[in-house]
Order: C-alpha cells, then sequence, then structure tokens
C-alpha cells in the first residue's frame, strides 16, 4: 500500500493496485479514472493528484489550471512522480528528470548538468531530486532558504519538499530541514536515533524512526503532529497540509489532522490489509543500507527469496524512494519491492510482488 496526503486530499494505492482517493472532491483530485488499472504509486497535490500504473504510464487529474495535467506527448514510462501544488515531475528509466505545469518560480526549470535522479520531491514552490550519487539538487522558490542545500549535507537517501522548507535525510541515518522555520517544522528533536521515512507537509514535518515510531513537528494547529496514541509500528507516513496518514504495520491507514472536506476519513474498504508474502523468480539489483548506514549493493538471483535470505542478517532499513520506504527492484521477469517491517528482527524484510511491466 503506497499513500500520499495532498492539500485537502488522500490517495492510497491498495492491494491489487486499486487506487483511492478521498477528501476534497472541488478540483475533480478526487476522480479516478475508470478503466485505470494497476497502479504502483501516486501523488497528491494541492488539486490535483498523479499515478503511475504498472506499465509506467502517467495519468494526471484534478485542477489544470496551470497545465499540471498536460503530461508531455513524448514522456514514455516513468518510475517515479511527485505532484506539487501547481506543477508535476517525474522521473524516467532512464534517470531523466522532467517537470511541468507552473513555472513561475523556476520550479520546473531543472538546472542544467543536473546528471541522472533516483528520485524527486515537487515543494509548493519549488522542487527537489536526488542524483544518482545521493547528491541533492533544488530550485525554483527560494525565500526562505528552501533552495539552500547544505554544503555539508553529504549522500542523502530521501528527499522531501514542503510547502516552504526542505528535509533530507542523509545516509547515516540523520534528519537535516532547512528553509521556512516560522513553525519550528525544520526543528528536528534531539535523540531520535536513526530516520528511515521523512514527509514535509505545508508547515509540518514527519518522520519515522528505525524502531518504526512516528514524530510530527512544526505546525499543529489542526492537529496534525498529534500522533495517535495507539499507532504503533509505521511503515510509512505522508503530510498534507493541514493533515497527515501513516501505514502501520499490521496494515492499518491511520490519518489525523484537519478533516473538514474528509481528507482523514478512511474508506471502510482501506481499514484491512492482507498479508505480505514473499515473490518468487526476482532478479535484479538495489542499493541496500546496513545497520551501521554502510550502503552496499545487492544482486538477486532468479529463484524464490525467504525474508532472511535476501538481506541475511546485514541489515535493517533499506534505501527509500520518495516518501515511502521501498526500494524498486529491476527484475528481468517480476518487479518486486522491498520493505523493512520495524516489529521484524534486524537483518529480515518481506518483498512484496508487484504487476509485471
Amino acid at each position: 500500500m503506497a499513500l500520499s496526503a495532498g492539500c485537502d486530499h488522500t490517495c492510497v494505492v491498495a492491494e491489487g493496485g486499486h487506487l483511492h482517493c478521498f477528501g476534497s472532491i472541488y478540483s475533480g483530485q478526487c476522480d479516478v479514472p475508470p478503466g485505470l488499472g494497476s497502479v504502483v504509486t501516486v501523488s497528491a497535490g494541492c488539486h490535483h493528484s498523479s499515478a503511475v500504473c504498472a506499465n509506467g504510464h502517467l495519468t494526471c487529474f484534478g485542477s489544470n489550471m496551470a497545465a499540471q495535467l498536460e503530461v508531455p506527448a513524448n514522456l514514455g514510462s516513468v518510475v517515479a512522480v511527485s505532484s506539487g501544488c501547481l506543477h508535476t515531475c517525474v522521473v524516467k528509466p532512464s534517470g531523466q528528470l522532467v517537470c511541468f505545469g507552473d513555472n513561475s518560480m523556476d520550479q520546473c526549470s531543472i538546472p542544467d548538468g543536473s546528471g541522472s535522479m533516483l528520485a524527486v520531491s515537487a515543494g509548493c514552490d519549488h522542487t527537489c531530486a536526488m542524483t544518482s550519487s545521493g547528491h541533492l539538487v533544488c530550485f525554483g522558490s527560494n525565500g526562505y532558504g528552501q533552495c539552500d542545500v547544505p554544503e555539508d549535507l553529504g549522500p542523502t537517501l530521501a528527499v522531501s519538499a514542503g510547502s516552504n522548507h526542505t528535509c533530507a535525510l542523509r545516509a547515516d541515518g540523520q534528519l537535516v530541514c532547512f528553509g521556512s522555520n516560522l513553525d519550528s517544522q525544520c526543528n528536528v528533536p534531539p535523540n531520535l536515533g536513526p530516520v528511515t521515512a521523512v514527509s514535509a507537509g505545508f508547515d509540518h514535518t514527519c518522520l519515522l524512526t528505525s524502531e518504526g515510531r512516528l514524530v510530527c513537528f512544526g505546525d499543529n494547529s489542526a492537529g496534525q503532529c498529534e500522533v495517535p496514541s495507539d499507532l504503533h509500528f509505521a511503515v510509512a507516513v505522508s503530510a498534507g497540509r493541514a493533515h497527515t496518514c501513516a501505514l502501520t504495520s499490521d496494515g492499518r491507514l491511520v490519518c489525523f489532522g484537519e478533516n473538514d472536506v474528509g481528507q482523514c476519513k478512511v474508506p471502510a474498504e482501506l481499514t484491512q490489509r492482507g498479508h505480505p508474502s514473499c515473490c518468487g523468480e526476482c532478479a535484479g539489483t538495489a542499493w541496500h543500507v546496513g545497520r551501521d548506514k554502510t550502503v552496499a549493493h545487492l544482486e538477486f538471483a532468479d529463484h524464490t527469496h525467504t525474508m532472511s535470505s535476501v538481506l541475511g542478517t546485514a541489515s535493517r532499513s533499506l534505501c527509500m524512494c520518495g516518501f515511502q520506504r521501498l526500494v524498486s527492484v529491476t527484475a528481468s521477469s517480476q518487479p518486486c519491492r522491498v520493505r523493512t517491517r520495524p516489529h521484524l528482527r534486524p537483518g529480515m524484510c518481506v518483498l512484496y510482488p508487484l504487476h509485471s511491466t
């Protein structure tokens, strides 16, 4: 299950690749196109949503006031997408970054020589992308320093662009946030231990620790930082404008914060989730981060893998892509996703089968 919290709506990819969006319907951002097919990832913007299907096809729906839905005719397949306030950015299999929509603040003007990209995050009026070497590139609006990447940041594993701030997860598990701090959204709490995922909302920030603990800080005017006491072992999080959604290891989708248009009202069909299973005939490569946060390269053979045989006892967490604690594995026969579950013993993980491409 993948999830994304937008301004006033939430989108979720459930088992089987079914896309569900709920919350504000004012601009059609929750009107999932009929016959969309199996979806592998989704990104909810302010008033539009973007989904990548199993065949790599990008579909955008909702408000098109700045041409943020107008997918370039020759785009081809994509592997990652991020919806901003009025723009959309994608990463192609080749690593090429493409952005379209509002460019009034140069949020779609990709700097020359940026190189191959692994991930992208579109904020309100700025964009940040992570290169294949883990370096961070940010461009667009910089009125609050949200594009001023710290010189000593070093290689990163994940990035999330909020309204006027940016957060990056370093290879050593440390979270660094920069830009607007008017609501303390850049004041990372001390003594967190290794951070495994981050999501920057409008004026608040949420993260996951290596133990599966969800921590939110910054603007709490709508309760978007008040993590429910019964929320344990979170495996994914997404921060919206004034609400937050998290997925727990037992399959629960929990949303809290502003709910004036139903953006936190989880549909009944999403309250339960099947258990993950190991997938067979997986092949390809992935980047793996050990307990000591040392990056290592993994090779997958063409046979069924058990939870322990994929990663052995080397580690507890994996490299993240976007907001999700996932690693895409380029497979010769069947693509797979690898996700760690905090309640498992160190070094154990589960494989989630995806649809063939």
